[in-house]
């Protein structure tokens, strides 16, 4: 019988964990308000160089900053991308704005209209990929179309794409699904109340007699 709890609650336990695991990630689009937040709306991925691996990583979203070369980059998680091609610019970022079609324009002082200094351009990845952030390796066998006069999405400003965190999959599990995790906890409590009371029975029942001859 404690074998059969035993195994009944790894089968259960384990097609709940599966069924955790599995669930589709996804990210959801938060307003931040801040101008030098952009997300991608639509096809389109931006890229860029990462400044630590020096490999080409594309992503849906990012914050806008401007490095100690005085050159526009993204900045997505622990990542800082410089774009391509690469875009110099001067000034607050603060200050700095990028309209839907990548075109980047900073306010500088004493200037009555914005300063264009280049645009962002949008890679389409015929690639389905699982995260708003990825590597060129996974594009080995996927081309890459650049189309900077020809895109199928939009930039957003003020908006960022956050992927969703373990609880927020969580939350995703169907009744269905949060019910076995519900009873594979049961099954296991009652097999550890099982087991301390068998513990205890034997401690209490007196040591058996040796036979007398």
């Amino acid at each position: 019988m404690r074998f059969g709890l035993s195994a009944l609650f790894i089968a259960i336990g384990g097609a709940a964990i599966v069924a955790l695991w599995s669930s589709p990630a996804s990210s959801t689009y938060v307003q931040t308000g801040r101008p030098y937040d952009i997300t991608v709306i639509g096809n389109g991925w931006l890229y860029g160089t990462d400044s630590k691996t020096n490999k080409r990583k594309y992503f849906k979203s990012c914050s806008l900053s401007i490095n100690r070369y005085s050159t526009l980059v993204g900045n997505v998680g622990d990542s800082e991308i410089e774009f391509e091609p690469h875009i110099p610019v001067i000034g607050s970022i603060e200050n700095l704005r990028c309209s839907p079609d990548g075109k980047i324009t900073v306010l500088l002082e004493d200037s009555p209209t914005p300063s264009h200094f280049g645009q962002l351009d949008l890679a389409v990845a015929l690639s389905s990929a699982k995260s708003y952030v990825f590597e060129d390796e996974q594009l080995a066998s996927a081309p890459v179309m650049y189309a900077p006069n020809s895109k199928t999405g939009y930039l957003q400003s003020g908006w960022l794409l956050q992927q969703e965190s373990l609880l927020d999959r969580f939350k995703k599990v169907s009744f269905g699904e949060l019910t076995i995790l519900v009873v594979a906890s049961g099954i296991l409590v009652q097999l550890l109340r099982l087991t301390a009371a068998r513990d205890h029975l034997q401690k209490a029942l007196p040591a058996p007699r040796a036979p007398e001859h």
